[in-house]
Order: C-alpha cells, then sequence, then structure tokens
C-alpha cells in the first residue's frame, strides 16, 4: 500500500483565520441533550463562548415552519 498525505486547505495571503462557536438550542440535539434549549442557558453560553475566544457565535434554533427565524439579543 502506498503513503497517503492529507491535503490541509490554506488560507489566501493576508486572510485571518477565526473561531466560531455554535449554540444549539434544541431538545434533540444528540451531543448536549438540550443543555442551551432555555433562553438564559443560550446566553450563558454565548458569553463564555466570547470570553473564549470565539469571533462568531452561530445560535441554532429549531424551526416550526419554513420562514427564516432570528433570535434577538
Amino acid at each position: 500500500m502506498g503513503k497517503r498525505e492529507a491535503r490541509v486547505p490554506r488560507l489566501p495571503s493576508g486572510s485571518a483565520a477565526g473561531l466560531m462557536a455554535v449554540i444549539n438550542r434544541t431538545l434533540t440535539q444528540f451531543y448536549d441533550k438540550g443543555r442551551h434549549y432555555s433562553l438564559s442557558n443560550a446566553l450563558s453560553a454565548v458569553d463564555t463562548a466570547v470570553a473564549d475566544g470565539a469571533d462568531i457565535v452561530d445560535i441554532r434554533v429549531p424551526r416550526p415552519n419554513r420562514g427564516p427565524r432570528y433570535l434577538r439579543l
């Protein structure tokens, strides 16, 4: 068997990488089992993520219909 090489994408010159945190506000999330479902827990998780260095925080919420939904902070 031949040797395999992993290809790692490179950022364009002059670009900066950022850190993104994902907060799931769903009861069906398999990883955290709804730990951030309540608004107060979600906002606390956002504060923690930002304090830990997150540049972007993506808050995932369940959509009961097809229209876009936004969480007002």
